[in-house]
């Protein structure tokens, strides 16, 4: 029928552009990749986990390779400390 077929295309759309949206979101995910401003510039935050995790957050991502170390942030108000690593 033409009625299903032309159904059927914008669902096919719909669902491979929520596909790729979660992708880049996932892949993105949460901290990881957000921008903030250390010492005037602006800096790519990697996130490592929560910091519950990570006796010393600094000394984990010097070890991880980013020169920069890294830092415990507040991600959301109410939410736990995480680790995020400054490259």
């Amino acid at each position: 029928m033409v009625v299903g077929k032309v159904c059927f295309i914008p669902i096919v759309l719909f669902i491979g552009f929520l596909s790729i949206a979660l992708h880049f979101n996932i892949v993105e995910g949460g901290e990881a990749g957000r921008l903030i401003h250390v010492e005037g510039e602006a800096e790519r935050l990697i996130y490592q986990g929560p910091c519950s995790h990570f006796p010393d957050c600094n000394k984990t991502c010097l070890g991880e390779k980013f020169p920069k170390g890294g830092k415990c942030i507040v991600p959301a108000p109410g939410k736990p400390l995480v680790c995020c690593c400054i490259g």
